[in-house]
Formats: C-alpha cells, structure tokens, sequence
C-alpha cells in the first residue's frame, strides 16, 4: 500500500512543565510541536503539567495556516498510573493533532488507544464547532478557512518487542484502500524511533555510526510503508549546533575558517536515505537542519518549476 503524503520533517520536543518553553513554542516556524508528559516531567509534577498544558492547548484557535503545523503530545505510558488519564484529557482538546504513545510493545495497545479516540471524536468535534462558532462571532470578517483534523497516533518504537511485532503494529492502526480506491487513513500516523530506550533493551553499545541499530531502523521504514503508515521519524541527535575548526596557520599565511558537516546533518543524510522521512528534535537550533534535509531536495523543487509550466 502506498503510504498516503505527510509533512512532519520534526518532532519538535517542548517539555510540558515549562510554561515559557510552552508558549515559545508557538513562535516556530516548524511542522510539529509536541508537548512532554513523558521524561521531561518529574513523577510529583506530572498531574499539575497535564492540567496546565491542557489549559493552554484548550484556549488555542488554529487557523488552516497556523504554525506549527501539527501539535501533538507526549503521554506517559499506558502501563503507568498517568498513561490513560493523559489520553483521557488529551483526546477532548481540538487543537491537538496527535498523541505521542511511548512503549508501544504489541498492535493491542494501537487498537485501545485507537478506540479511545474514537469514542471522544464526538465530543471533540461539538469542542471545536462551538469554538469556531465563537470565532467566527467575534471576528465576522475573518475569512481562515477553519477545518475539523481527526485526532491520530503516533506509536514510539523503544523495545525490542516492539522491533519484533512492528508489522503487527502498523497494521493495527493502519489506513485501508477501499474497491473504488477512496484511500480512508488509520489513526496510527506515524512511527517514531526511541533509540536510547532500545539500546538499553538490547545491552547494545552505542556507536557513532548507528550500526547497532541498522536492523531496527530498516524494519521500521519497511513496515511502515507495507502497511501504509505515512510518518517514520527518525532518533535524536544530542549534538545542538554546527562546530566550526579552524586550519593551523603561520606566520604571513591567511587562517580560514571552514565548518564541517555536523554529526546532525549526517544522521539526517542518513536516515532519508534508509527512508525515513522526519527526525526528532529537541532545541530549536536542530530545526533549519532537519527541515532542510528532509525537504525538497533543491534539484527537485527546480525540476518541478520547469516542468510544470509545460504541463498546463
């Protein structure tokens, strides 16, 4: 099946229990933003960020050319006390896209959350028509084409149980192709690879070149794109910016300065090419480098100029 098209270049991590990161975020010119409950909260502080970030999701308006483009968050696991109440909380707010599940070990945690979704879909939609409504009351001139978007799943990958049943995964919240070929989407939108967690799953060292995780990562992509899934987003890199060197130099001779690929440009370089098709982020300096890389490449976009044209 092929994969259906879906811009989300970066998973941009803002940690939940910052009100000024959480505010910041908004300000970023970038695809995705997705708010943690997970690891970036401690275990007494994590009731006090659900309720806060629900409260700033819920006062959120999103217009069909907002940015980021989609918001997201980070739940806790569903095998902790704070999993299913995150979800439950999460799945009212309409300006939330999508809901980031760690641990995702076997399809029938896919099916649960699926069908969480689905039975507070009602309610979401009478949130969001009752907040357009208002909208549209108070700025009648206005004339953002406002849009109702399904509330999805993106699955974190962390395990090796869940390398071995990837498959099973994808094709749980997998979209479908109905006889006439009307293409009707899953609410899986995406899998994520959580490498750390894996590492220490698999006892495997970590090296600068990923081959520990080569199995992985190439099982990922393929199960993705067999069943359909349309988002594979790649691991964090922890380098933040570019590092410049600098030549030795002598006496009455020029000194340069040059920059070398960063370590970041390089697993980029490296995860599109093995398929992926976004990467993790978590600063904002990683942004500009991973959009670029897993844009358009500029060959193709000038291709696409002149071809077109000679199309019409």
């Amino acid at each position: 099946m092929t994969s259906p098209q879906l811009l989300r270049r970066a998973v941009f991590y803002v940690p939940a229990s910052s009100p000024r990161m959480v505010q910041k975020s908004l300000t970023y010119e970038t695809d995705n933003v997705t708010y943690d409950l997970e690891d970036s909260v401690v275990d007494g502080k994590k009731s006090e960020a659900r309720r806060a970030l629900a409260q700033h999701l819920g006062s959120l308006r999103r217009e069909g050319r907002s940015h980021p483009r989609e918001i997201a968050v980070r739940t806790n696991p569903l095998t902790t006390p704070h999993g299913m109440q995150d979800i439950l909380k999460i799945t009212k707010l309409p300006s939330v896209d999508a809901i980031l599940l760690p641990k995702v070990d076997h399809a029938e945690t896919v099916q649960a959350v699926a069908e969480v979704i689905a039975s507070c879909d009602g309610e979401r939609r009478l949130v969001w028509e009752a907040g357009r409504q208002q909208q549209q009351h108070e700025n009648p001139d206005d004339n953002c084409n406002y849009y109702y978007r399904p509330l999805t799943l993106m699955a974190l990958i962390e395990s090796a149980r869940a390398v071995e049943y990837l498959g099973d995964i994808c094709r749980a919240g997998a979209g479908s192709i109905s006889k006439n070929g009307d293409v009707r989407p899953g609410t899986l939108s995406g899998i994520v690879f959580g490498a750390e967690d894996l590492a220490r799953d698999l006892s495997a060292e970590r090296t600068p070149s990923l081959a520990e995780f080569m199995y992985a990562r190439s099982r990922m992509v393929t199960a993705a794109r067999a069943h359909g899934v349309p988002g594979v987003v790649d691991l964090v890199c922890t380098q933040l910016d570019r590092q410049p060197t600098t030549p030795n130099s002598g006496a009455g001779v020029t000194t340069t300065t040059t920059t070398k690929t960063s370590k970041l440009e390089d697993e980029c370089e490296n995860g599109r090419s093995m398929g992926f098709n976004g990467k993790q982020v978590i600063h904002p300096s990683q942004l500009e480098t991973v959009h670029r890389v897993f844009g358009v490449p500029r060959e193709a976009a000038a291709w696409a100029v002149r071809v077109v044209p000679d199309a019409k």
